[in-house]
């Protein structure tokens, strides 16, 4: 006990920060990367503390988890909590499912994961794994109850506007100057300490409901997994290899983009893009079947990760746009204000950026060879500076509607002010036209030199004509994304020795069915096995059953000859039958009272 309150003075007087974030930057994740089992996202050290984003949308609602720890009963940390965004807060709940060895096989599946028919771990090298339900807590969340068994995070866990949040400062020369000296706060919607049981691999599924109508809600958290107290972080080359799985999300590309707070260090980046982005909804079942991403009109969805297109390629990004003809939209490029111990400086990650804005009709069978060999074109291209417009190949003087391959655009950064001080700097912009004709195309691919996302710039914006129809929305963003920044080299080292299985309710009964296995490779084995142990536990059941049968027989016979020896006792001893029954009594009652 004393060493654990050391440890805890040693953390409350570290300077104000956080605890690693599983991806760099604090971003988050979104659409299906790890969203399912078998991509489930990868905790290298469960003994070290750690958070994962996720940007939960209908189509992609459900985030996965794994982790492997290295003793019976381990002490794992799980927490849940949402940014502090009006749309959000007092709306949710946060949900969760675990599989482990040594967790009770429930009789029915989960519910939510029956009715979405989600793959889930039945198995890891050949040990059933059973399951815990992470439910919403007990008590209101408008104290901070729910934080207080956990000595280091309820430090940070206080009432705000009638709800419990967690508020902290970060210092002035925090490692991320973007968001050095600021202060945030999230709220608090699940915190427990858990037991694992056996040791070995666990799985966890999360996800968001709504607290009123109790169906799956878009939203964004944070998962929180450490041991039950920490006093230190992850080392670098624990945290390089956590963050190496990478996140492709087109949203929330960097810390304030997620919070969506202080955003004129992205010199004022417009908020109603994010809620554009991401809306509050809820997610019928319907929806979620349809499999689609954009079920509730979020465009939050991971890109394509791509090799580059060749060995001298330009090209890092691409999205493909639905624009409407005879309109105007406005790419705005966002320089961001950094700071160091309260000297700040506003700069755009590069000053100029190479793209081709063309007509999906002019680019052929194979649009990315084509693209590759536009922006490679080191001669020929148009220069575009802020206000100009941006050559989408359509001659608006023609009124056949054809569109022809256009040269690349070099679009060039405007200057940053210079007059605003280090302590306050000037938010800056820099913005080029997009202009279709009446006769335009409506579909468009866009490749860029560099990621837009860097230059908080991944969307158009209508500024005038037939887009500003009130059936269409202000903020156009890319359908379909690819990043060409190579495909993910991390490993799992598990994923083979895990099998999956799914749960789905039989339309006529509506009763829970188990399908077959979704892996194939060794799935006869695992329910040739399966079957096996069903045999041996009905014989066990059997034989136990026949000798309880024969002792219980033995011992009345016993007991008839020895009352004729002695007289009765006022309160005679427990019987063997007894002592059983009350001991697997009192076992099963200590189970069903358990709190998870």
């Amino acid at each position: 006990m004393l060493v654990q309150l050391l440890l805890l003075v040693l953390l409350h007087h570290q300077p104000a920060s956080s605890h690693p974030g599983g991806f760099s930057g604090g971003r988050g994740s979104c659409g299906t990367e790890y969203g399912s089992v078998d991509q489930a996202f990868d905790v290298v050290d469960i003994a070290e503390a750690w958070y994962v984003r996720r940007i939960a949308t209908c189509a992609s609602p459900f985030l996965w988890s794994t982790w492997e720890t290295t003793a019976d009963n381990q002490k794992v940390y799980i927490a849940g909590n949402i940014p502090e965004i009006k749309r959000f807060n007092d709306n949710l709940e946060f949900h969760g499912v675990l599989f482990g060895p040594g967790l009770p096989i429930p009789i029915t599946p989960n519910p939510i994961l029956a009715n979405n028919k989600i793959s889930f771990p039945e198995s890891f090298q050949g040990i059933l794994l059973g399951q815990r339900t992470l439910s919403p807590p007990t008590t209101k969340y408008d104290n901070c109850e729910l934080v207080a068994s956990n000595s280091v995070m309820s430090q940070y866990a206080k009432v705000k506007d009638g709800r419990c949040t967690e508020t902290i400062t970060l210092d002035d020369d925090y490692k991320n100057p973007l968001v050095a000296g600021l202060e945030y706060s999230s709220e608090w919607l699940y915190s427990f300490n858990h037991k694992m049981a056996l040791k070995g691999r666990y799985f966890l599924v999360t996800w968001l409901e709504d607290r009123a109508t109790k169906k799956i809600a878009t939203g964004k958290y944070d998962l929180t997994l450490a041991p039950w107290i920490w006093y230190r972080y992850a080392d670098d080359d624990t945290t390089k290899k956590m963050q190496s799985q990478g996140s492709t999300c087109q949203c929330a590309f960097n810390t304030l983009e997620w919070r969506e707070a202080t955003l004129n260090r992205i010199s004022n980046f417009p908020k109603e893009a994010l809620i554009q982005a991401l809306p509050k909804s809820t997610c019928s079942l319907e929806e979620r079947s349809g499999g689609e991403e954009g079920t509730d009109n979020s465009v939050c969805a991971g890109a394509h990760g791509k090799d580059s297109l060749s060995s001298d390629s330009q090209v890092e990004w691409s999205g493909f746009f639905q624009l409407t003809p005879g309109s105007t939209y406005t790419w705005t490029f966002h320089a961001t204000i950094t700071c160091k111990n309260k000297i700040c400086e506003t700069t755009y990650p590069d000053p100029a950026i190479h793209i081709l804005l063309a007509a999906s009709t002019t680019l052929g069978k194979d649009v990315e060879t084509a693209a590759d060999a536009v922006l490679k074109e080191a001669t020929s291209h148009n220069s575009v500076s802020d206000e100009g417009t941006i050559d989408i190949g359509v001659d608006p003087a023609a009124n056949d509607g054809k569109a022809t391959l256009p040269k690349k655009s070099i679009l060039t950064m405007g200057t940053i002010p210079t007059n605003c001080g280090t302590s306050a700097p000037c938010p800056k912009t820099t913005s080029y036209k997009v202009i279709l004709p009446t006769n335009a195309p409506k579909d468009y691919w866009m490749f860029t030199q560099h990621v837009p996302h860097e230059f908080s710039a991944n969307f158009l914006t209508c500024t005038s004509g037939a887009c500003l129809n009130k059936d269409n929305l202000k903020y156009v963003y890319p359908t379909q994304t690819s990043l060409y920044l190579g495909v993910s080299k991390y490993v799992n080292t598990w994923k083979d020795d895990m099998i999956a299985k799914v749960y789905k309710y039989n339309e006529e009964s509506q009763t829970p069915s188990s399908s077959s296995f979704v892996r194939g490779d060794g799935g006869q084995k695992d329910a040739a096995a399966a079957m096996t142990m069903v045999l041996v536990a009905a014989g066990s059941v059997l034989a136990i059953t026949l000798l309880f049968l024969a002792c219980h027989f033995w011992c009345a016979q016993r007991r008839a000859r020895r009352s004729e020896d002695f007289a009765p006792a006022a309160a005679g001893p427990i019987t063997v039958t007894e002592l059983t029954s009350t001991g697997i009594e009192k076992n099963v009652h200590e189970h069903a009272n358990m709190k998870i």
